[in-house]
């Protein structure tokens, strides 16, 4: 069945670098090649702006 998935940012985040944090019928889910994944404008600004904040740290 086909399946349009909306996912916020931490699960965008632990899909692509650590999958351990998410349910195993959550992974099937995510990449079954039927659904649709979507990620918010939102989560895309989140992370950008965490990743600049984590840039500074770090000089």
């Amino acid at each position: 069945m086909k399946m349009n998935i909306l996912i916020d940012t931490n699960i965008a985040i632990f899909a692509m670098s650590d999958k351990k944090k998410l349910d195993d019928n959550f992974i099937i889910q995510l990449e079954n090649l039927d659904n649709r994944i979507f990620v918010s404008v939102a989560s895309i600004w989140e992370v950008a702006i965490k990743s600049v904040k984590t840039q500074v740290k770090s000089l």
